[in-house]
């Protein structure tokens, strides 16, 4: 199915409009859409109104490039309103997007209601890596297409099924904020479905910033037998075949044997091709810092068959650690290993998305103590190495000092990946994995000055990195999916 799409723009602002296109044609949306530009698409002979007003009455999404120019052009103005006007009759079936190319007062004609892109309202032309922001826009844009060829797929009177609603927790741009709900009588997953990219998370306060971003587009699947439930979601990707088709999952507590417990169950009920293991961690390493996020090549249960023996003076006790090693995917890991390369345009827009974290989750003071302290990076990096998975909550400098004598290239600390690891390994088959955990705290005696910022705000940053991650790494085609 294509969808249809209107264009308004100035034409001082074609440029910038051709930028935006260029973006969308390669996250792969061209493949999907008919754009119809009113500047370039109307030939000679035929009736410009009626031509205009036609494909105004025929759209399915309408993209608004707002610029003081914009504003000064009778027919942009016109079109503008026309397009709010078809929204609010075929509510969930038409969208306004309003895209704030440079800086106007654009509260005006009923958009100071809606959600605008960029979702910070800072104008395109005032950023430092248009590429990135544009690479953003298009996927959101790609996302809202999604959502309109699912909406126009289902039979509405078909029984059991009802018009899903767009997502209201990541606010939808044209859309106001509401809070994010399940859409009512949906159909429930059979239970021979399987998943590309199965996705699990310790506890339901990170889960919450995963939930943000797949909002109301989820089916929830719950699984009485296993005192577990999941949350079914489609992710479109430029560079894959289709969609990923995604199941996400919470354990609620932490530790080894929880994770363990509810990735198994995982496995075997959704049979990923890749099982994905999401959180935060503590930093072992002088190389991270808070947010950065580190895709773990391996995961050393360093705890296991440990041996507690006397110290030389008979005085005390010390461990002699043994531990299990596992290996992640190889595959993915090299694939994330260049990925800064390889997907430069990607790689760019997840950084500068890193830096609108700071800027939305921190104060000016806050932001400017962390950076002069040294706590974070103006924007976040991805890291390769080693993790330190075990049951203990580590928030002692001398503790992660005597542990890195047994691997040096540790780069966190945390106490889930031994549990998934395991399962996954115990599998009949092997299935691809990927580690990403974000730091969120340095693995000394300060981390409860460190939670207390922001009211936890260091944690949110770190979760919303890496969970953008996943999704460049979608977006990249870097996962496997099943045939």
């Amino acid at each position: 199915m294509s969808i249809s799409i209107f264009v308004s723009y100035a034409f001082k602002d074609k440029r910038m409009w051709e930028a935006l296109r260029n973006a969308l044609a390669f996250s792969g949306v061209n493949k999907e859409i008919q754009l119809w530009d009113p500047r370039i698409d109307i030939v000679g002979g035929q009736d410009k109104q009626k031509q205009i007003d036609s494909h105004l009455e025929n759209a399915q999404m309408f993209l608004l490039l707002l610029s003081p120019d914009f504003f000064m052009d009778a027919e942009c103005v016109q079109q503008l309103r026309k397009a709010l006007e078809l929204q609010e009759q075929k509510h969930n079936s038409v969208y306004a997007i309003p895209i704030l190319l440079r800086p106007c007062l654009w509260q005006r004609d009923g958009l100071e209601e809606l959600e605008i892109l960029p979702h910070n309202r800072v104008a395109i032309s005032r950023k430092s890596d248009r590429d990135a922001i544009l690479v953003d826009i298009a996927q959101e844009i790609h996302t809202i297409i999604g959502r309109i060829d699912k909406s126009e797929s289902i039979d509405t009177n078909a029984p059991g099924t009802s018009n899903p609603t767009p997502s209201q927790s990541n606010p939808v741009p044209g859309e106001p904020s509401k809070q994010a709900q399940p859409a009512p009588d949906r159909a429930s997953v059979p239970q021979n479905e399987t998943a590309d990219v199965a996705i699990v998370i310790a506890l339901k306060e990170e889960f919450k910033d995963l939930f943000v971003d797949i909002g109301a587009s989820y089916t929830p699947v719950p699984d009485p037998d296993a005192n577990a439930f999941y949350y079914s979601f489609e992710r479109s990707s430029a560079a894959a075949n289709r969609p990923y088709r995604c199941v996400a999952t919470f354990v609620g507590d932490m530790g080894e044997v929880p994770a363990a417990l509810l990735a198994q169950n995982t496995l075997v009920r959704w049979k990923p091709a890749t099982v994905v293991l999401i959180g935060l961690a503590g930093a072992l390493s002088s190389n991270v810092k808070l947010g950065d996020v580190v895709v773990a090549d391996q995961v050393d249960g360093y705890l296991q068959n440990a041996k507690v023996n006397p110290t030389a003076d008979k005085q005390g006790y010390e461990f002699g650690l043994s531990g299990d090693v596992y290996k992640t995917s190889n595959r993915i890991w090299n694939a994330a290993q260049h990925f800064e390369y390889s997907m430069p345009i990607l790689f760019r827009a997840w950084k500068h998305r890193t830096e609108e974290a700071q800027l939305d989750l921190f104060t000016k003071q806050q932001r400017y103590k962390l950076l002069g302290d040294d706590k974070i990076n103006e924007q976040s990096q991805i890291l390769k190495g080693h993790i330190a998975s075990g049951p203990l909550v580590v928030a002692a400098e001398i503790f992660a000092d005597w542990l890195k004598q047994r691997d040096r290239k540790y780069m966190a600390i945390e106490m889930e990946s031994m549990g998934l690891m395991a399962a996954v390994y115990r599998q009949p088959i092997l299935r691809d994995t990927l580690i990403l955990r974000a730091i969120s705290d340095d693995g000394k005696e300060d981390k409860s000055s460190l939670d207390s910022i922001g009211g936890g705000a260091i944690r949110r940053y770190a979760m919303r990195n890496a969970i953008q991650l996943l999704w460049s790494f979608l977006d990249a085609g870097i996962l496997p999916q099943h045939p």
